[in-house]
């Protein structure tokens, strides 16, 4: 009966690994999963920084509505009016957060 008492320890040490490779490569998928949703997370609650649209009012007040965001704004802002000149409105959009 020793055979068997070998054989014995032998597959209670066999399982003993299976089931440490099973918890490890559960744990793999679980840490995988939990930085995607971190991932997601952090891209869902970052605010949108990438520049800013203002409206300034009447292109037939503000007359050069790109010369006047230029002004404002700086070289790297655009300006155009929306809906002609006799009753469109000027838009500025140029780089940075929003102001007010």
């Amino acid at each position: 009966s020793p055979k068997f008492s070998s054989l014995s320890i032998i597959n209670t040490q066999i399982t003993k690994v299976k089931r440490k490779k099973r918890e490890a490569s559960m744990a793999k998928s679980t840490s995988s999963l939990v930085v995607a949703i971190i991932y997601l997370m952090m891209f869902s609650l970052v605010e949108e920084n990438m520049g800013c649209e203002v409206d300034y009012g009447s292109c037939k007040d503000i007359g050069n509505c790109e010369v006047m965001c230029m002004v404002k704004f700086g070289s790297a802002a655009t300006g155009y009016c929306v809906g002609g000149n006799e009753t469109g409105r000027c838009y500025c959009d140029f780089p940075g957060p929003c102001i007010g």
